[in-house]
């Protein structure tokens, strides 16, 4: 075996390590390196390890737990039930009485109740293409492919949010969206987030895609009181979501996230920015072209409007939920709309809840006729100036409709209804002589005749009514025709015969009948309720009066037609929930309408004359403080009332003093003849008596009294006829008016 020794290599030239340049143990600076212990090379890489390195048990531990716990929760949070979604707040609509039944809503209403939640409901297949493709753009690109949660979503949007340095991305799907907003609170707990994950799968297995898109559409808010696309599309552009255009439907896509900060009326730069936000991600996702995106960014804010279209800031009108705030604008108020609004809105709060009015979407077919209100409200304020009387006109037809009702010439200055007497904010007004059509109902009901005659003072008579005290009734100024008809009384207005009347009837009956016919009010029985003593409305006594146009059937009047949901279902039909009742026989209605005809071509109210055939009554109270004309032809009933809001004497309106046969009368007319150009002629009112002639009818001063005890002085004076009964009733005085009218003062009766 070779002996030979061989000696080592030597590293090529340049890969020599330093060790061998320096020698064993040369330091860097050619000094002597300190050879390291085992223990003191451990200790130095211990040192240079990172914090994460030391702390990784602990890591992994808490990692571990992180994923238990957060396991833990969602098996403890799959097992809640998805909860039952509320019925979103919705909007709702009064349209008048030229809307089909089916139609109405926002493009055809006159009115809407909103709360705080301005909300018309949508269906997925009214929603335009080009709004769901900016939804989907904007909110959730992988809406259509995700479960409810989307891990791909809420990494792209961690990427974007630590790309640039701040949270601009949410993260949350459409559903988890609108789950937080419908069944859950805003806080931001992790378990508040997982609980929304659950719920978000829970209602994708439940629903389809579509049906939740639908729901999110019409949940969310986009401000201005907008809640849900509908809303928001009119109050911005002013139309129906259906009709935008992709400019439009950008913007509503980018105000979703926070939509007070872009509204392009106070924030336009801000409104512009995210509308290109959306149509470039439109244009990634593939839904519009480069050119398309350009074209709609381009499109400038209007100066002054709300809407690129430059559509005025709010298209229809919304009654806030504190109607004594003051209705706001409501449709055609200049023909005073906003009295029938008002009407309306009381009405269904009593036939449905205060709630249910703002937040049921009802749609409210009303009884409307704006044409009607039309010529009422020009007839009502036309003879007025800002310092004269006020007047009240409320009309309703055959069939128990009000058409028309004007309730004053200012409602947003006081919000009172006139037409609706005390029920309207206002005072109940004294009906004056109108009332004793009531009188002269219930006297031909108990089978007298309007020819028997009784004797037309031309003083003072004084009554004793068994159970009252004695009854002192004059005529206007003293003046009296001696003996006359009940028909001609009725004609002339006379207190005095009225007041025999009255006794010969009952005044429980009077009143009785009245309440039947119409009156709703409370009606003291006492004898002075022939002339007027109680307080009565517009509304009813044209209701009243209605009632013998059509023949003594009392049909319930009614403002509200029809009254459905959203849905189309009816929850209210007045033909079929109305109420209806004969009240007064044919036979005695048409004997009455055949003497009020004669009111208005021969008596009190000639001033009403149309040049049709048609019946009325006037009726003025003490001093000139209410003055009345109430009257019908075939189809319409029609009350008119003037007077000062705060009673006071009209002796010198434009140089006339004011009775139920001046201003009242010509406004009756005016109105009256334009509604009956509108229907068919009527036929002429025959001449009817229902009763049996008194035998002795024709005497003076009547039948039914002794003759005066004192001879008249010319001009006037004082007839008594003898008590029948002592009285436990405080007097009751009244006063006349040259309408035959009065007020009376009625003290209370003892217990």
């Amino acid at each position: 075996m070779s002996t030979e020794t061989t000696t080592p290599a030597r590293p090529p030239a340049g890969r020599r390590n330093s060790r061998s340049r320096r020698g064993a143990g040369a330091s860097k600076r050619g000094r002597p390196r300190t050879k390291l212990t085992r223990a003191e090379r451990k200790e130095r890489r211990r040192a240079r390890r990172s914090i994460f390195w030391r702390l990784r048990r602990v890591f992994y531990l808490l990692l571990v737990l992180a994923i238990v716990g957060v396991t833990g929760v969602w098996l403890v949070l799959s097992t809640i039930e998805l909860p039952e979604a509320e019925r979103p707040v919705e909007t709702s609509f009064v349209c008048d009485a030229a809307t089909a039944v089916g139609s109405c809503g926002p493009d055809t209403a006159l009115a809407q109740f909103s709360a705080e939640e301005n909300r018309v409901l949508v269906e997925y297949d009214d929603l335009p293409q080009i709004l769901i493709d900016a939804v989907i753009a904007a909110e959730d690109r992988d809406y259509f492919e995700h479960s409810g949660v989307d891990p791909i979503g809420i990494a792209r949007a961690a990427y974007y949010d630590i790309r640039d340095l701040e949270v601009q991305q949410g993260g949350s799907t459409i559903t988890q969206q609108y789950v937080k907003n419908v069944f859950l609170s805003s806080d931001r707990t992790l378990v508040r987030k997982l609980k929304e994950a659950v719920l978000a799968v829970k209602l994708e297995q439940e629903f389809s895609k579509e049906e939740i898109l639908e729901r999110y559409l019409n949940e969310i808010y986009f401000g201005r009181g907008a809640y849900g696309v509908e809303a928001a599309s009119r109050v911005y552009f002013g139309k129906p979501v259906d009709q935008i255009q992709l400019h439009e439907a950008a913007l509503l896509a980018g105000l979703i996230s926070s939509p007070e900060d872009a509204d392009p009326q106070n924030y336009p730069d801000e409104a512009a920015a995210r509308r290109s936000d959306v149509l470039n991600a439109m244009v990634e996702e593939g839904y519009i072209t480069d050119q398309q995106a350009a074209e709609a960014a381009a499109i400038p804010w209007v100066e002054s409007a709300v809407a690129p279209d430059g559509q005025e800031y709010l298209e229809f009108n919304v009654l806030p939920w504190q109607p004594s705030e003051g209705l706001g604008p409501v449709k055609h108020a200049e023909i005073g709309t906003e009295y029938v609004v008002e009407y309306v809105r009381r009405e269904l709060a009593e036939m449905f809840g205060e709630g249910a009015v703002y937040t049921e979407g009802l749609r409210v077919y009303t009884t409307l006729d704006l044409a009607l209100q039309a010529d009422a409200y020009a007839a009502t304020t036309s003879p007025f100036g800002p310092l004269d009387p006020v007047a009240s006109t409320v009309a309703v037809d055959d069939s128990g409709r009000i058409v028309a009702m004007v309730g004053g010439t200012d409602f947003a200055g006081n919000e009172v209804n006139l037409a609706l007497g005390a029920e309207g904010g206002g005072s109940g007004r004294q009906p004056g002589s109108t009332f004793k059509v009531f009188a002269l109902t219930e006297f031909v009901a108990q089978g007298n005749s309007v020819e028997d005659t009784y004797y037309d003072s031309p003083g003072t008579i004084t009554l004793d009514i068994p159970g009252f005290e004695s009854w002192k009734v004059s005529n206007y100024g003293g003046g009296g025709q001696g003996t006359l008809s009940v028909e001609r009384a009725t004609w002339k207005s006379s207190n005095t015969v009225y007041a025999q009347i009255m006794e010969q009837v009952g005044a429980e009956n009077v009143a009785n009948l009245a309440e039947s016919m119409g009156i709703t009010s409370d009606l003291p029985e006492v004898p002075s309720l022939v002339l007027g003593s109680a307080e009565v409305s517009p509304l009813d006594m044209a209701t009243a009066f209605s009632t013998l146009m059509r023949d003594g059937l009392y049909v319930e009047p009614h403002i509200i037609e029809r009254v459905e949901d959203s849905e189309g279902n009816v929850l209210y039909d007045a033909n079929s929930d109305g109420e209806r009742r004969q009240v007064v026989e044919p036979e005695v209605a048409d004997t009455v309408e055949s003497v009020l005809e004669g009111v208005i071509e021969n008596g009190t109210g000639t001033a009403a004359d149309f040049g049709q055939p048609a019946v009325g009554k006037t009726g003025t109270t003490e001093d000139n403080r209410d003055a009345w004309f109430v009257g019908f032809d075939c189809k319409l009933a029609a009350a008119v009332w003037v007077g000062y809001e705060t009673p006071v004497p009209m002796t010198n309106v434009q140089g006339v003093t004011v009775t139920g046969g001046s201003f009242p009368a010509e406004i009756w007319r005016d109105f009256m003849s334009r509604a009956a150009a509108r229907h068919e002629p009527c036929p002429d009112i025959e001449s009817s008596d229902y009763g049996t002639t008194n035998a002795n009818a024709g005497l003076s001063p009547t039948t039914t009294y002794q003759a005066p005890v004192s001879t008249l002085p010319e001009g006037g004076g004082t007839t008594t006829v003898p008590p029948t009964t002592s009285s436990t009733v405080p007097p009751t005085t009244s006063s006349t008016t040259p309408s035959g009218s009065t007020s009376s003062s009625v003290a209370p009766a003892p217990p």
